[in-house]
């Protein structure tokens, strides 16, 4: 370039001034051109290199972006697993209505309630039927538990041997009633293997024989009989342990066996059917898993921490979807199977999975177990503070 325009500049076509001049006009055109070009050379391969570079990362990255949730999930620890159950069906408060279905040897009978749960240390339950448990009442606060009969207007705290007697005939205990509901606060989890398992497919229902109830005002001669053998709860507290001491004829099993025998004798009895494990719900929704669905689940076996729990060991069944326990069993230290849960569906309340129907069976009594159902579940409910005290049982 330069020496063509040297050639244009010759002496022999212009003055040797003006050719200087045009000469340093030119070469300063030419290095500016030439600069801009390159510049924009430069940019375009920038540009060029930052798109490649994206592409590679987007590549690379791909995988991670679109895998499952699912997947993702199959990487935590049983305790992890544990954590997430119990930040799933925990609340600060919760308000549910819900009824028992008590499958005895030979007969069956509904009792319904109410509960308000705060956290895990505070609970108060009100029975709602039938009429002859309407207006008992149940306070739980941390390790104790009390009770109110509107028959005999006492107040007692169930302790001692009795923690391990049945509530209300059915196949859960008062110590049940009493244990930390965050599982990873009493137990550590293992993770031991995954399962694919039907929704209640762990456990049968018959066709049962269904009692009818008394007449309105006539108690529970068994209640009348237990609150008549324990002293009126005084202002001044008592050592736990010494509440029912002396007490007999209420040994483990024995009550229950009583309250087995009289639920049998009274009233006359018919034939009807168990209630569908959909509690009335009618097709399909999105907000509700049937029983007979496959869940695909991890498996926890739970060791306890301490020595103080009612179950040492356990085994869940855990919903790998939903972080809900759709099967448990409970074992003693010897390995003695003692009672088993099994889901039979599933719902939606406020953006939870909660088992709206299990059966909950004493392997160690006889029948066919308790079926719970939940008609409804607030959670972080507003409740009273006074609901939590002893005044609110009478």
């Amino acid at each position: 370039m330069k020496h063509f325009a040297d050639k244009i500049f010759s002496e022999n076509c212009l003055p040797q001034k003006m050719r200087r001049k045009m000469r340093r006009n030119l070469y300063r055109n030419i290095y500016q051109a030439s600069g801009r070009f390159g510049v924009l050379m430069l940019v375009d391969s920038l540009r060029l290199f930052a798109v490649g570079a994206l592409s590679v990362a987007i590549l690379l990255c791909s995988p991670i972006l679109v895998q499952p949730a699912a997947a993702q999930t199959q990487k935590l620890s049983g305790q992890e697993i544990l954590k997430r159950v119990d930040d799933n069906i925990t609340a600060d408060n919760k308000i549910m209505t819900a009824k028992m279905i008590i499958h005895l040897r030979r007969v069956s009978r509904t009792v319904e309630f109410k509960s308000y749960i705060q956290g895990t240390e505070k609970a108060f339950t009100e029975y709602l039927a039938p009429p002859r448990e309407r207006g008992t009442k149940m306070l739980k606060l941390g390790k104790q538990l009390w009770m109110y009969s509107p028959w005999t207007e006492r107040t007692i705290l169930i302790s001692g041997h009795m923690l391990r007697q049945s509530v209300m005939g059915s196949d859960l205990s008062y110590e049940d009633m009493l244990e930390d509901p965050r599982l990873s606060n009493s137990y550590t989890a293992e993770l031991v293997g995954e399962e694919v398992i039907r929704l209640g497919e762990g456990i049968e229902l018959g066709e049962k024989i269904v009692r009818h109830e008394p007449p309105a005002g006539v108690g529970s001669d068994s209640y009348n009989k237990l609150f008549a053998n324990c002293s009126l709860v005084s202002v001044v507290s008592r050592p736990a342990e010494s509440e029912f001491s002396g007490v007999s004829g209420y040994e483990i099993g024995s009550y229950e066996n009583l309250r087995t025998e009289m639920e049998e004798y009274q009233a006359p009895e018919t034939r009807s059917g168990v209630a569908s494990p959909q509690g009335g719900q009618t097709g399909k929704s999105s907000d509700v898993v049937p029983r007979g669905t496959e869940i695909n689940c991890w498996i926890l076996e739970l060791t306890a921490r301490s020595e103080d729990v009612a179950y040492p060991k356990r085994k869940l069944w855990v919903d790998k979807e939903r972080f809900v326990v759709v099967r448990e069993e409970r074992y003693a230290s010897s390995g003695m199977l003692l009672k088993k849960t099994e889901v039979l569906s599933l719902k939606q309340f406020d953006k939870r999975w909660v088992p709206d129907r299990a059966v909950f069976k004493d392997m160690l009594k006889a029948g066919e177990g308790t079926e719970f159902v939940v008609d409804s579940i607030e959670f972080n409910a507003r409740i009273p503070d006074y609901i939590f005290t002893r005044a609110a049982l009478k």
